[in-house]
């Protein structure tokens, strides 16, 4: 189950996150393409339904809308073929055939916006350890975290989101 998060290590991702901030190192405006809302100004909102397409494009695939959409038109087949699926499962979902919360992807989508968030937190300068420690302090599903699986989705997720 949650545990709190050791003073010591609260303290230090708060002072991380403080320094980033400052040097203007935080991932934000890349990380919100994952929810349709990428290059947006502040305050913008946004349909669910562009956030849902959004979402279920890169929990499924593991790639923005935008770049699913520029991939299908160059008359990439792949691309083609899983612009069709997304667009069944938004159907799905649109009319009320599918909950999303239900669905099944490869990457835990609790530990991804774990991850994703706590990088401008301070997540990338942890330890393997610590980072474990983190999560099974602040992660919603109670188990016990492996801290080379962390390591690897910390790794993944900072390719895929750079900062700018």
């Amino acid at each position: 189950m949650s545990q709190e998060l050791p003073t010591d290590l609260a303290m230090r991702v708060e002072q991380l996150h403080d320094e980033m901030r400052a040097a203007g190192k935080l991932r934000r405006q890349s990380t919100l393409a994952i929810y349709g809302a990428g290059g947006l100004p502040s305050g913008s909102q946004i349909s669910q339904a562009r956030y849902m397409l959004s979402w279920l494009c890169w929990f499924k695939y593991n790639k923005t809308l935008a770049q699913l959409l520029r991939e299908r038109g160059t008359g990439n087949l792949k691309a083609i073929k899983q612009y069709h699926r997304l667009m069944f499962e938004f159907d799905k979902w649109q009319y009320g055939h599918t909950d999303p919360n239900k669905l099944k992807f490869k990457t835990n989508i609790d530990h991804f916006d774990l991850m994703v968030f706590g990088l401008d937190l301070g997540l990338s300068t942890l330890t393997p350890d610590e980072l474990a420690d983190c999560f099974d302090a602040l992660c919603p599903c109670g188990k016990e975290h492996d801290p080379e699986n962390l390591t690897k989705l910390r790794k993944r997720v900072d390719k895929a989101f750079p900062i700018a």
